[in-house]
């Protein structure tokens, strides 16, 4: 293999549950780095209930038949007043073996536990897109040494902040990894190589990291996976 490359394992469909209206919920996403955990609450549909089927379901589907069924299994909830005093909390946590691990909890005290396995392939982040954003930063590292004629004739009123020249380090990363997203848009990777190339040399940190937020936000779902090589910087 290739040393010193970083290989993201991640699901690529939504693990959730059915909800009210034979909807799905998804609790960990689609594109979630491995392992993941994640939790969200539910209270039952009405005053009175005496259990609740929990369906663990595997897609990206809006309505619960359109995904996969995973597992099923029927809990019993406790007596109560209220539909709010039967809250309870639904954890799913995935493994690198694809093993969905649910917790259902009410209380401290009252808890049920069982498991399932996910069908979907693991997706890989392609390492030669990393590798060829790594060499990309090394250019722009060393090119913040040199001084082109037209920061000679307006120089800034101040050097580059660290913080500032690692921020800019950090949104040439998301633009060169972004290049390997199909559904990115093209024009918007254009338009932000064109703002750090004009402005690399008096960009200030506020700005910067306004840059990132918006470049991020654009890959929609990958968006979780830039986050993390980003973190890496």
């Amino acid at each position: 293999g290739k040393s010193g490359l970083t290989i993201l394992d991640i699901i690529s469909k939504d693990i959730g549950i059915e909800v009210k209206g034979k909807e799905m919920h998804p609790i960990c996403r689609r594109f979630s780095k491995l392992p993941v955990s994640r939790n969200d609450k539910f209270v039952p549909m009405y005053q009175g209930q005496k259990c609740v089927r929990v369906r663990i379901l595997e897609g990206n589907n809006k309505m619960s038949e359109d995904n996969k069924l995973l597992c099923e299994h029927e809990v019993t909830l406790p007596n109560s007043t209220s539909v709010e005093q039967t809250a309870f909390d639904i954890g799913l946590s995935i493994n690198l073996n694809q093993i969905i691990d649910v917790k259902v909890t009410f209380d401290e005290r009252n808890e049920l536990s069982f498991s399932c396995k996910t069908t979907q392939s693991i997706t890989e982040m392609p390492v030669e897109i990393i590798e060829k954003s790594r060499q990309r930063l090394v250019c722009l590292q060393t090119g913040f040494q040199r001084t082109s004629a037209a920061t000679r004739e307006n120089p800034p009123q101040q050097p580059l902040t660290p913080d500032t020249i690692k921020s800019l380090e950090k949104l040439q990363k998301v633009i060169d990894l972004s290049k390997g997203l199909s559904d990115y848009p093209k024009e918007e990777i254009k338009n932000l190589q064109d703002w750090i190339n004009n402005n690399k040399n008096s960009a200030t940190l506020n700005m910067v990291e306004e840059k990132i937020n918006y470049a991020i936000k654009l890959a929609g779902p990958w968006g979780i996976v830039l986050q993390e090589e980003v973190k890496k910087l």
